[in-house]
């Protein structure tokens, strides 16, 4: 039978809670057997505060309060801006944890848009979980932008496969104001435009057309820019503050050179016990299971949709590290999505999520006692 709407929303609701109480309390069991290094003492740390301010999350969380200050202009402004406005109806601390009511919007969105992969509602949630419980997912509800990002990209995609492609070009816009990716949702916006429109691209009011989709999907980068040549000085600070954050600027040296040294520095950091060796296996095992799911779903996802993992893939290899990796894999969700649909077989699943969830629980160990691993 058939479940109705309901009971499929009562579904993810329970999948929703059980992640954000499975994750949640996952610091307060690391406490009590002394392997925090700073103790919880309060549901208040428990729940907010080791969570907020964690790496970026203490960035984001300067911006909201205090405004730019170099080097922080590297941090895209949606996501600060969004709690500084939370903070005029909810005490800060509450506003650490905004990515908490972004993920159910998240969940639903996302099942829609597996819609494109003719999934059935038990493979879409499947998919969900096959997401959730993914090594570097917690950090979808940490103080990071990473869940406003999919979630903005998400809707701009299912906008794009209406053929609403001004809607779909303002959810880009937003996606630009929140981090640098948002541009290739922009490209993606003029490729599909082009596409449903292939028989009207030599007339004059076609390219115009595609030229505002452009601007207007690239609005928040566009407007960030002017804040920063305004108030700032000069916009150029955006890519100065890159490089403060350790983000080489050779992007095409390091295209080619970041792949090529993979396996020989896993090799020489397990040789020497260096102690970032776990980081290394996990962020170039992830790497290596991306590069496969971009062969095996190779004209098997919908073209946006494969070239946007494409770009989110190959965009971090540009800054001439794989240490964020784990992290940033999160943004090429439509490859997470469709790699679920390997683990159809019950042994598989249950395989899958007994090491993801041991991998999450020792990237979450790291992460609190701050290790940078994501």
């Amino acid at each position: 039978m058939k479940l109705g709407f309901g009971a499929n929303t009562k579904k993810l609701l329970i999948i929703y809670a059980f992640y954000v109480i499975g994750i949640t309390l996952i610091p307060f069991l690391l406490g009590s057997v002394g392997l925090m290094s700073t103790p919880i003492r309060t549901f208040k740390e428990l729940f907010f505060a080791v969570w907020g301010y964690g790496w970026d999350g203490m960035h984001y969380i300067e911006i909201a309060q205090r405004g730019y200050k170099f080097p922080n202009q590297a941090f895209f402004p949606l996501y600060p801006l969004l709690l500084k406005t939370l903070n005029f109806i909810l005490p800060l601390t509450l506003s650490y944890r905004v990515n908490l009511l972004l993920l159910p919007a998240f969940l639903f969105c996302s099942i829609k848009l597996m819609d494109q992969y003719s999934f059935d509602y038990k493979q879409k949630l499947k998919a969900v979980i096959v997401f959730l419980l993914f090594p570097s997912s917690f950090i979808l509800q940490s103080n990071y932008t990473e869940t406003l990002f999919i979630l903005l990209s998400i809707l701009t995609f299912l906008f794009l496969f209406k053929e609403k492609f001004l809607y779909a070009s303002l959810f880009s816009a937003l996606a630009t104001a929140t981090r640098f990716n948002g541009i290739i949702l922009s490209l993606i916006i003029v490729y599909s435009f082009t596409k449903h429109h292939r028989a009207q691209l030599k007339r004059v009011t076609t390219f115009f057309k595609t030229l505002l989709l452009f601007s207007i999907s690239n609005l928040g980068l566009i407007i960030y820019l002017l804040y920063l040549n305004t108030f700032q000085k000069t916009y150029t600070v955006l890519f100065r503050a890159q490089g403060e954050w350790g983000r080489s600027q050779n992007i095409l040296q390091n295209m080619v050179s970041v792949p090529l040294k993979l396996i020989p520095d896993t090799i020489n950091s397990a040789r020497h016990l260096d102690p970032w060796f776990t980081r290394e296996l996990i962020q170039n095992s992830i790497f290596i299971l991306a590069l496969i799911l971009l062969v095996v779903s190779f004209k098997k996802l919908k073209t946006e949709l494969y070239l946007f993992s494409l770009a989110q893939v190959l965009l971090p290899l540009a800054t001439g590290t794989l240490i964020s990796f784990p992290r940033l894999f999160l943004l090429a969700f439509p490859l997470i999505f469709y790699g679920s649909k390997f683990l159809i077989k019950e042994e598989f699943f249950y395989a899958y999520a007994f090491l993801s969830t041991i991998l999450q629980v020792i990237l979450i160990v790291l992460f609190m006692n701050n290790r940078f691993i994501v």
